[in-house]
């Protein structure tokens, strides 16, 4: 959101709603919103800048996977991302839409 996002526009997390996802998302929120002052300094220096998450309103929502087509995007968007990093064939028709969005590029692996 800071580079893509206008200054009035905040965002709502929603996750699949798994059990073993749920605590770690909750508890993953409230460490952006307000990250213990002693780990920033073992934040990567790209990561930093992010933090605090200040445009996240409310708690993170879980919703069954066929109940939310945004959960369906971000499948789709995982699985090209892995294919990518997979140096998989045949998959820049899914990764190239998405490739402007990346924020964190990790280099490809051998």
């Amino acid at each position: 959101m800071v580079g893509s996002a206008n200054p009035d526009e905040v965002a709502l997390i929603i996750a699949e709603d798994k059990p073993d996802v749920r605590s770690a998302m909750r508890d993953m929120l409230k460490f952006a919103q307000r990250p213990p002052a002693l780990l920033v300094p073992f934040l990567h220096d790209d990561e930093r800048p992010h933090l605090p998450l200040s445009r996240i309103v409310d708690t993170v929502h879980f919703a069954g996977k066929l109940d939310s087509s945004p959960l369906q995007v971000a499948d789709l968007c995982a699985f090209a991302i892995m294919r990518r990093l997979k140096r998989a064939s045949g998959n820049e028709r899914l990764y190239a839409p998405i490739e402007r969005n990346i924020v964190f590029k990790p280099s490809l692996v051998s």
